[in-house]
């Protein structure tokens, strides 16, 4: 898959509706991570235009940028890394020389299939912290928009996480799957935390709504 920088939109989504197996779920999280950098970048932008000289802001928005160029490298990566997946098993098997030489590239592609995603993972908890941090200095104008992203960018990460665990499921190596497991349930912690921080804002923005009825009805 070519560099989303230089594709459309559009493009991407026919690519990942045509039923070959890149790109797949993990370009599609960092897809959804790179969106909602997007209106990270967007909402400290806004601010920016209020109030020029705030640090804060500047830092905001410089650091969304680079992390939406990671992102949309992660998008290509991903599809890349499962690409060599799918050439390693291709690869002949007809002398006990040839399965060896296959076991191994496709153990080492599975390791590189896994850990593209696990960075998927680590910058989303990294954009969950960074619009936490935006909330608070951004107007209140843009709060559906930083909500919005921090929504998208945890599905980005769990959906990041799930392709680590499919592709942990053929790992044979239990040093690599030991540090990957380690990697990964420290991950999901971080980022239910950082969504569970946000509460407080999501209740914010749904405070017209009045108290919440414990009743069905």
């Amino acid at each position: 898959m070519r560099d989303l920088r230089d594709a459309t939109l559009g493009g991407f989504l026919e690519a990942l509706s045509s039923g070959e197996p890149t790109p797949g779920g993990g370009a599609a999280a960092a897809l959804a991570g790179a969106l909602a950098t997007g209106l990270l970048g967007m909402a400290s932008a806004v601010g920016l235009k209020r109030k020029p000289d705030d640090p804060a802001l500047r830092e905001i928005n410089a650091r969304a940028k680079d992390l939406l160029g990671k992102f949309l490298d992660l998008a290509r990566e991903d599809a890349e890394a499962y690409r060599g997946v799918s050439e390693a098993l291709k690869l002949p098997k007809s002398t006990p020389e040839e399965k060896e030489e296959r076991k191994r590239r496709v153990q080492e592609a599975l390791v590189k299939a896994a850990e593209v995603p696990l960075r998927t993972a680590e910058l989303s908890a990294e954009l969950l912290g960074l619009i936490a941090e935006a909330l608070p200095v951004c107007p209140d104008s843009v709060a559906s928009d930083l909500l919005s992203g921090a929504r998208l960018v945890h599905a980005a990460a769990l959906g990041a996480l799930y392709n680590v665990d499919a592709n942990c499921l053929y790992i044979e190596s239990p040093e690599v799957l030991s540090r990957f497991k380690r990697q990964r349930l420290k991950l999901e912690e971080a980022v239910s935390a950082r969504i569970e921080g946000l509460k407080e804002a999501e209740a914010k923005i749904k405070k017209w709504l009045g108290e919440e009825d414990s009743n069905l009805h």
